[in-house]
């Protein structure tokens, strides 16, 4: 018997299967694994590397996996809500160059919107109820869950900002928790779908992926446009909210609207719209940002501090 999960996601599940970086056999004894490193090795067309261990190693290493990625991306929104707070900050400018220290790596480091979907909540927060049991502190893996449930209530606060209230008018353009599905499991722009109406907002939202008479949308209430243009139309405010190529790669017209761009994608909103907010950016050239603080943490004194 032996334990072989996929390291596949959805929109890509072929491709991750085939070539996958690498194949983790938990084996109940040596020629079960054997035997399915050979079926693997017949399956895979980039001839990768097989790891071979016991059930409980090999599910450890399984969701250490997901727990990792997931700790990569909230690291990379905390990244966003400082450059959001520093003048001329751009969290696309940080993450390009620390990604490129072979160290960290550039995939998953994109400041944006939460991570959700049926895999990356589900095992990070195994990762760390399990680290519990042990009697091992989960620290990391609980701050990672708590960074990620931030992140809807930092488009509150943008919102907040720009003295938008209820009953405002808002778009949210996309309800899948990643282009090309239509899955809304965990789902960060849904979950904004939801606190915004709670709070007594107007929401028009379009998925070019999602029906508006699936379950999860019909539970909220939700009003689905039949199109992009139509859910633009419909608001006062516009959430790029799930960054599918429909909303940037066409010529969409934001004219009187404002946008709230969770991906900060080339879009027509940038010269079209009244304003355009790109969360992780802060184009504001004058400086707030004590200068003293500069010297100190070059010295570690802010460090101390801590």
């Amino acid at each position: 018997m032996c334990y072989n999960p996929e390291f596949i996601a959805l929109g890509d599940v072929i491709k991750g299967m085939v070539e996958p970086d690498f194949i983790l056999i938990g084996e109940s004894d040596n020629k079960a694994g054997l035997e399915l490193s050979r079926i693997q090795k017949q399956i895979c067309k980039n001839s990768p590397p097989i790891e071979r261990m016991s059930f409980a190693n090999a599910e450890l290493a399984k969701i250490s996996v997901n727990s990792f990625v997931t700790m990569k991306m909230s690291f990379a929104n905390t990244l966003a809500e400082i450059c959001e707070r520093m003048p001329g900050g751009d969290v696309d400018k940080v993450t390009t160059a620390i990604g490129k220290d072979k160290r960290i790596g550039s995939k998953y480091l994109r400041g944006a919107q939460g991570y959700g979907g049926p895999c990356f909540p589900r095992d990070n927060i195994a990762f760390a109820t399990f680290t519990r049991i042990l009697g091992a502190q989960a620290e990391i893996a609980l701050a990672t869950h708590n960074v990620n449930l931030s992140q809807v209530h930092r488009v509150l606060e943008i919102l907040k900002k720009e003295s938008v209230f209820p009953p405002a008018r808002i778009g949210i353009l996309g309800l899948s928790y990643k282009p090309n599905t239509n899955v809304l499991e965990a789902s960060q722009s849904l979950m904004l779908a939801k606190e915004l109406k709670e709070r007594g907002y107007e929401v028009t939202a379009f998925d070019p992926g999602v029906s508006g008479n699936s379950r999860e949308v019909l539970s909220l209430g939700l009003a689905c446009a039949g199109n992009a243009e139509d859910c633009i139309e419909k608001s006062n405010v516009c959430i790029i909210a799930t960054p599918w190529k429909e909303f940037y790669n066409t010529k969409l017209e934001f004219s009187n609207k404002v946008v709230i761009d969770l991906w900060r994608f080339p879009s027509s909103a940038v010269d079209t719209a009244l304003k355009y907010i790109a969360i992780g950016q802060n184009r504001d050239v004058e400086t707030k940002f004590p200068a003293e603080y500069l010297d100190k943490l070059s010295t570690g004194e802010l460090v101390a501090a801590v």
